[in-house]
């Protein structure tokens, strides 16, 4: 009688991770595009989404920073990024990927300013850039 055949180890998938991430121009102004690269080390879902930096003020007693009211009016100046509504989901392949982005995300126009992009990929991992929407 021969030995029972052993099934080989399982292998758990390896997460999806981001490596070398960069957004061609940094600064985004009308009627030009910017382009997102980054390489991905398996096949999975990217999460696009999108925070705007606006000032606040400094909250009394603590290190944070709020939305600036009557109230803390005299408190010193500081900045903090506030989400925004929608995201963007992209299916991304193992090894390089791109993506092309506007001055209009999630069906709306982004004003100027400075805005925080977070990719999240599904696996968990998660990188953030910063860059510049202009005026003109």
């Amino acid at each position: 009688m021969s030995p029972p055949a052993q099934s080989p180890p399982t292998v758990p998938p390896r997460s999806a991770r981001f490596i070398n991430v960069r957004l061609e121009p940094a600064t985004i102004r009308p009627r030009t595009r910017a382009r997102l690269r980054f390489l991905l080390t398996s096949e999975t879902r990217v999460q696009l989404k999108l925070d705007r930096q606006v000032l606040g003020r400094v909250k009394r007693g603590s290190r944070g920073c709020e939305q600036r009211t009557r109230r803390n009016a005299r408190n010193p100046p500081c900045s903090y990024f506030l989400p925004l509504p929608g995201r963007r989901l992209v299916a991304g392949r193992a090894g390089s990927n791109q993506v092309t982005l506007t001055r209009r995300f999630a069906g709306r126009v982004l004003k100027a300013g400075v805005y925080r992009l977070t990719l999240r990929a599904a696996s968990g991992d998660l990188t953030q850039l910063v860059f510049k929407v202009l005026r003109r």
